[in-house]
């Protein structure tokens, strides 16, 4: 009797299971570039809207009227794929405040989602780390690859927003607490 048959389905199983294999890989690879992209990009978020706290206060006559900002914060929760060397990396939560009279707004980001919360608060920015409030976003960008170029872009509401939608949201946001403590 001929057997030569089962070879040939368990060499067909063993091209599923590394076809398999070789996908999850391209998935988990993804899912670093993303995670890793957040931190990165929640600075570059603090330098516009710190810029805009800095020139706001220049004009500002009175102490309680300015805008305080926290500097960025980082603190890594876990490491993802830690017995994978080329594939592991720190889950990373970083975030920043702005604080003006009896509100906070923050900007916090993880693995590729950034969040945008307002909280009412003291006067003065939270002590709290904003990556572990519970507020509901208002607004929310995710992370995505560009197929084309391979490059991080960002998605807001499944939208693709470029850089000038992104300051535009930061204006947005920063118009938005100044307005809210007039």
């Amino acid at each position: 009797m001929d057997f030569s048959w089962v070879k040939d389905l368990a060499e067909q199983a063993n091209k599923v299971e590394e076809d398999r294999r070789a996908q999850k890989r391209c998935e988990t690879e993804r899912e670093k570039q993303l995670a890793v992209s957040t931190a990165p990009f929640i600075e570059k978020l603090h330098l516009v809207v710190s810029t805009c706290a800095e020139e706001f206060n220049k004009y500002v006559h009175y102490n309680g009227g300015k805008v305080l900002t926290t500097r960025v914060q980082k603190r890594v929760k876990r490491t993802i794929n830690e017995k994978d060397a080329e594939l592991s990396y720190p889950e990373e939560a970083t975030y920043f405040a702005i604080t003006r009279k009896d509100w906070t707004y923050g900007i916090r980001g993880c693995a590729g989602q950034v969040e945008f919360i307002e909280l009412p608060s003291g006067g003065e920015p939270l002590s709290v780390r904003l990556d572990e409030v519970g507020a509901t976003p208002s607004r929310k960008l995710v992370a995505y690859v560009d197929e084309t170029s391979q490059k991080i872009g960002w998605k807001q509401d499944d939208k693709v927003v470029d850089g000038q939608e992104i300051m535009s949201i930061c204006r947005d946001y920063f118009r938005e607490l100044i307005e809210r403590t007039n």
